[in-house]
């Protein structure tokens, strides 16, 4: 079996590293406007200025610059956003996982044990 020569090796990774960002550039509209949608489903303030998208979450104080043109700065500020909108959902499932639990384990009780415990549903969930 012959072994792959150092040019070889760097023309092989100079190929792949090309077909890789002729990918992304191919996806990166179709990939921004859904990663607006999410945001603006997640309550994220957007608004447009200078050709660039301005994507605030004002209850962590944190914002997104996107451009329409793919950049590599471009792509990696849509990826933060798409892990920024993940770890959201993540935590909104947990949240909403605990309340269902909680809900379940207050219809298992009894009115008289709901009373005695000082619970009620208008308030404990």
């Amino acid at each position: 079996m012959a072994r792959e020569t150092v040019a070889q090796r760097n023309a092989r990774f100079d190929t792949e590293r090309d077909t890789r960002l002729a990918q992304e550039v191919a996806e990166y509209p179709q990939r921004l406007m859904a990663v607006l949608a999410r945001a603006t489903d997640a309550y994220f303030a957007l608004s447009v200025s200078d050709n660039k998208f301005r994507v605030d979450d004002e209850t962590n104080i944190e914002y997104w610059i996107l451009a329409y043109a793919h950049s590599s700065d471009s792509q990696e500020r849509v990826e933060d956003l798409e892990y920024t909108l993940d770890r959201k959902d993540a935590e909104d499932a947990e949240a909403k996982r605990k309340v269902d639990l909680a809900r379940t384990a207050f219809n298992k009780l009894t009115k008289e044990e709901q009373e005695v415990l000082g619970l009620n549903s208008q308030f404990n969930w």
